[in-house]
């Protein structure tokens, strides 16, 4: 009884990972919003990194 009791919790923690919801890849538009994101967070950076060198 006990061994059946875990194999059934085991098969539903097993199958409850199956169905991830949401895309698997990055679609473009995502990866260009990351791209543009990036870009300003180094001018930021360079930006700072400017003003505490004067």
């Amino acid at each position: 009884m006990r061994s059946a009791l875990i194999l059934v919790m085991a098969s539903f923690m097993l199958l409850s990972a199956c169905g991830q919801k949401g895309p698997l890849y990055l679609t473009e538009d995502q990866i260009s919003a990351e791209q543009t994101e990036q870009k300003q967070q180094q001018k930021q950076q360079k930006q700072q990194g400017e003003k505490t060198t004067d």
